[in-house]
Formats: C-alpha cells, structure tokens, sequence
C-alpha cells in the first residue's frame, strides 16, 4: 500500500487545523469513501479523520495536496468555528442520504475553498477545469454527462446538476482567478442558464440565499442549508449539530 506523501506547504496547513481545533488528524487509504470521490471527511467529536483512495495518490502530488488539505478544513469547520452538519433521522432511502450529504457539500466547499485559497492553497484541481470543459461540450452536443446520477434517483439527477451551477457561482463570485480559468466557468454558468431553464427557479433561489446571508459565519451557513433542505422537502430528515455544547445552533 503506497504511504501519504504531502507537500511542505501542505503538511504546514494540516499542522495549522490541528492547532487551530486541538484535534488530531488521521488520514487513511480507504475506498469508503463515497460514489465518484477520491476523498471523504468524517465527523467526528475527537479527530478529524480523512479517507482516500489509491485513484488519488496516482493523480500526482498537487491533486493529493488540495484533496487532503480540502477535507481537513472540513474539519476546521467543525471544530474550530462551530459550522453545523447533518445526523440523519430516518433517512433510510439512499436519494435521501445523498441529497442531504449534497446540499451540505454544495454549502460547505464554498467556505472551504475560500479558505484554502487565502491559505496560499489551489480553491480547487485541474480534475475540476477538466470536468467543467466536458460539461461545456455535453450541453454543446446535446450529451447528457449527469445521467449515471439517474441510478441514485430523479431528485438526485436534477439537484447534483444544481450543485454543479452553485459550485460554479461560488468561484466566479469569491475567488481570484486566473483570467483563462474565469471566462471557462463564466461560459458554463452561461450555458446551464440556457440550456437547463426548468432548474433555474431552484438555482437562483439558492444564489440569492448565498447572497443575503454570510456563508462564511456558522450562522450565515446554517441559514442558507436549512432553506435548502426545506425546498427540497429534506428538513424532516435530518438534525443539523455542532460540537460547540454552548451552541445556540445544537
């Protein structure tokens, strides 16, 4: 089994989470860690524990830096600011588990990017532009590059392309990017508003959300889930927590 090998500039940022929360981090090679991902965050009340995979560490060292460095700052998140996450109540149906685990993803990388970003790291990889190109030629030939998510469920299919469109939003309205990288999300978000018009009532509901309400407090972010997860008919399902015991937000 191949050993994590980390860059200095991404063993100073894990070291800065661990201090920053007082919580150790443990990073191990697992394939447990969700459909089409290479890396998974688990929440816990004593560790920050990061799952990835073999297909990671063979996508070269900057790809492993953002992705480790990603998941640890969930866990800053967590246990350094007091942002909330999802204990499911009776959600047993699999569509159910993932749309909520995709509403918090779509809310949470938003604040994690950023400050990935400020920490002199990449908001995100190349595997991102690349895919984000292939969308730009599925809507262009008429090929549909979500449809695997129609194995998960309708609801799934239509919301992960939502979350495609917010995660898009996010970079061009919170990050510094390189003029080539701007105008290629640009173009994407541009296509989706033309091209998925029956999404756009839910996606722009979200925008707006994001919009009047600080994400990047633990207040701001409860706010804009919350509302999500009451659209999409998800809220009985799930408890939001924090591992904050004098937390109004428990």
């Amino acid at each position: 089994m191949k050993a994590i090998q980390l860059s200095q500039k991404a063993n100073e940022l894990i070291d800065w989470v661990q201090i920053e929360t007082r919580k150790p981090i443990s990073i191990i090679i697992s394939e447990d860690v969700g459909a089409n991902m290479l890396a998974s965050f688990r929440p816990d009340p004593n560790s920050i524990l990061i799952n990835v995979t073999e297909r990671l560490l063979n996508n070269g060292q900057d790809a492993v830096d953002q992705s480790v460095c990603h998941e640890a700052v969930h866990g800053l998140l967590l246990h350094g600011h007091g942002y909330s996450f999802p204990v499911f109540v009776n959600a047993h149906d699999q569509e159910i588990r993932m749309s909520i685990n995709l509403c918090m993803t779509m809310i949470d990388d938003i604040v994690v990017n950023k400050i990935l970003e400020e920490k002199g790291m990449l908001p995100f990889t190349s595997q991102y532009i690349a895919m984000v190109r292939r969308e730009i030629d599925a809507i262009n030939t008429n090929a549909d590059i979500y449809k695997e998510h129609l194995a998960i469920g309708t609801h799934f299919y239509q919301r992960f392309k939502i979350f495609r469109y917010i995660m898009a939003h996010g970079f061009l309205t919170y990050y510094q990017l390189i003029a080539e990288h701007a105008k290629l999300i640009s173009r994407f978000t541009k296509h989706f508003e033309r091209y998925f018009t029956e999404l756009m009532p839910e996606t722009k509901q979200i925008v707006t959300w994001i919009n009047v309400n600080n994400i990047f407090t633990p207040q701001g972010h409860r706010i804009v889930v919350e509302n999500i997860l009451g659209m999409w008919g998800l809220f009985s399902y799930v408890q939001l927590k924090t591992y904050n015991p004098q937390s109004d937000y428990l």
